[in-house]
């Protein structure tokens, strides 16, 4: 699925009557985060950026996505500087998919520090973010007691 999302990118950029816009960059980047194409997700990032393509949340929300169903909790952190730095209107679906990649990678500490930063930036946070929030640190404890007996 993601190769044929890639292909169709390409033949718009090649294309003299259609150029890929957001919302074909966010499809394609989605479909590579179904299939742990992280690395490909970031470079689809990269040609929109070349392009002038306008990235927007839903881009970082896919994106985040794709990195965290890879367990890449490293490149999710850089992801939220990027918003930060490039001045991105984030809103509460793009904190969800960290805290999502948080849980998938076990990432407690971190899943408090984002939930905290959804709070400080006003977003209004949802029982989702919760619980969220919550399974991340149930999953960590629980993986802690089956190390420990």
């Amino acid at each position: 699925m993601s190769q044929l999302a890639l292909q169709l990118i390409q033949d718009m950029r090649r294309s003299s009557y259609v150029n890929p816009d957001t919302c074909a960059y966010t499809h394609a980047i989605g479909a590579c985060g179904k299939e742990w194409k992280w690395e490909q997700a970031l470079e689809l990032l990269w040609r929109m950026k070349e392009d002038g393509v306008a990235v927007n949340a839903y881009v970082y929300c896919a994106l985040i996505t794709a990195c965290g169903n890879a367990g890449k909790m490293d490149v999710v952190k850089d992801l939220l500087q990027t918003i930060e730095k490039e001045n991105v209107k984030a809103d509460k679906a793009v904190y969800n998919s960290a805290l999502a990649a948080c849980r998938k990678c076990g990432a407690y500490q971190e899943a408090v520090s984002i939930f905290n930063l959804l709070r400080e930036k006003r977003l209004d946070s949802s029982a989702y973010s919760f619980n969220l929030c919550i399974s991340t640190l149930v999953k960590v404890t629980c993986t802690l007691i089956i190390l420990l007996l």
